[in-house]
């Protein structure tokens, strides 16, 4: 089963350059485990991180041009 080890978001609402496991850019970081937990205050960007992880699913399942509708 594929599974996502890491994950970098430039530019996307108010998240300006996130990096979450290892990624190409990041390959010495230890990759995402199976339960991730996003705890911070209000308005850190919790909620647009998710809504970032929402996006990439419609981009799997429908393409990248319905997702941006």
């Amino acid at each position: 089963m594929p599974r996502i080890e890491g994950l970098r978001i430039r530019g996307y609402r108010g998240l300006l350059d996130v990096t979450l496991g290892q990624t190409p850019e990041a390959r010495t970081a230890a990759p995402l485990t199976d339960v991730v937990a996003f705890i911070g205050p209000n308005g850190c960007g919790k909620s647009t991180l998710l809504h970032a992880l929402a996006f990439l699913s419609d981009c799997s399942k429908s393409g990248v041009d319905a997702a941006c509708d």
